[in-house]
């Protein structure tokens, strides 16, 4: 390694060494040099830190790139490190091929899903588990109908014909918006059925199974353990519980408001929240995160659902169910202490159901109290389900 004030003659100058690279660092602008390989070949290059690595990016090829053109080229990247941009990062980025259907799921996963879809983390990990793992960096634009159903037929045979309905459901979305931005003409995917026949669940869990159930969950630490029990005493969706903040509890009242754009409804909604569901509030421990339910630093609501209820299914040895369930199991629950249907929808936060179009629009106000008293008689029998 050697230092000077970097010129064209200089640079001419230079004799490789048949052994060894050589590096030449520039005088006036620290970072930038240029590097002689054993063949002759001199190239500029930055060197710079990004964090605790250092990095090292290549600008470019003397004399076909000049002296003066390089110094500026460095001054733009080392700029850029100063304001926490990478720029061998940047310059990698410029070589992705962006009909490389692995690449295209990255855009996908980062420009659409991670904006959408509140599950994006199992949407990305079922894309890159069936499909990308499948056709890698292959052209979307060479994707056939074939192709699809290779990956479906596939899945089928591995005696999973919902995960094949529900992967088509997903790379059907990823297709369509890859016309919508213009990248395909057709979707592969445009006029496929779902490789399996749907029928609608109906797995609810008995009282055995639901005692079973709770009792694990307080054995599961935080997150997922108190996010199951919170399931339990709301009957609320999954993603509605996973997306709970702290500044939507008002625990004076011991009421959570969930705004439109929070639900699946799109619908404002209220929930009362019990004795027992305030006993697991004050459980969590509360972080700067405005996030009730958190991993990751506590920035993004938690997510990886069927891997943690695996553990619950260990725990309680009771299989055969979805987080979904709990959301029947409660409603049936309810409907068996004698609460009210329309009380139950809207607990559930569910369209008009029993109360008509009309009254539906003019009761906004939401039987607030008779859904009280209703989740209350819920949490006294899952206690008593327990107890002893």
């Amino acid at each position: 390694m050697a230092h000077a004030t970097l010129t064209d003659v200089f640079i001419r100058s230079i004799q490789p060494d048949p052994l060894k690279q050589v590096d030449f660092w520039d005088g006036r602008l620290p970072g930038f040099g240029v590097r002689v390989s054993p063949s002759g070949t001199k190239a500029f290059q930055v060197l710079y830190r990004i964090g605790r690595r250092s990095r090292r990016f290549t600008i470019g090829r003397y004399p076909i790139l000049s002296l003066s053109d390089a110094r500026k080229a460095a001054q733009a990247a080392l700029r850029d490190v100063t304001l926490g941009k990478d720029p061998a990062a940047d310059r990698a980025g410029l070589r992705r091929d962006p009909h490389a259907f692995d690449e295209f799921i990255d855009t996908y996963i980062l420009t659409y899903a991670k904006q959408k879809n509140k599950s994006w983390a199992d949407t990305e990990r079922l894309l890159k588990r069936e499909f990308v793992k499948v056709w890698g960096k292959r052209d979307i634009r060479l994707i056939t109908k074939r192709d699809v159903n290779s990956v479906l037929d596939s899945i089928v045979k591995r005696d999973a014909p919902s995960l094949a309905n529900h992967a088509l459901a997903v790379l059907r979305k990823v297709f369509n918006w890859a016309v919508e931005r213009d990248a395909l003409l057709v979707s592969p995917c445009q006029g496929l059925k779902a490789p399996s026949a749907t029928s609608s669940r109906e797995r609810v869990l008995n009282d055995v199974e639901l005692a079973r159930v709770w009792v694990a969950s307080g054995k599961v630490n935080y997150p997922y353990g108190p996010f199951v029990r919170m399931l339990i005493l709301t009957a609320q969706r999954r993603g509605e519980v996973a997306g709970m903040r702290w500044s939507q509890i008002d625990l004076a009242k011991a009421v959570w408001s969930l705004p439109s754009k929070s639900t699946k409804s799109k619908r404002a909604h209220e929930v009362p929240l019990t004795l027992a569901a305030m006993v697991v509030l004050r459980s969590i421990p509360r972080t700067q995160s405005d996030l009730v339910f958190s991993t990751s630093r506590n920035v993004v609501p938690i997510g990886n659902f069927n891997r943690r209820k695996n553990l619950i299914d260990r725990v309680s040895l009771v299989s055969n169910w979805t987080l979904h369930d709990i959301r029947r199991t409660v409603a049936t629950g309810m409907a068996g202490l004698k609460v009210d249907p329309h009380v139950v929808e809207r607990i559930l936060n569910h369209a008009i159901g029993s109360l008509g179009k009309v009254a539906a629009i003019y009761n906004r106000f939401g039987y607030l109290d008779e859904m009280r008293d209703a989740l209350t008689k819920w949490s006294q029998h899952v206690e008593s389900l327990t107890v002893g």
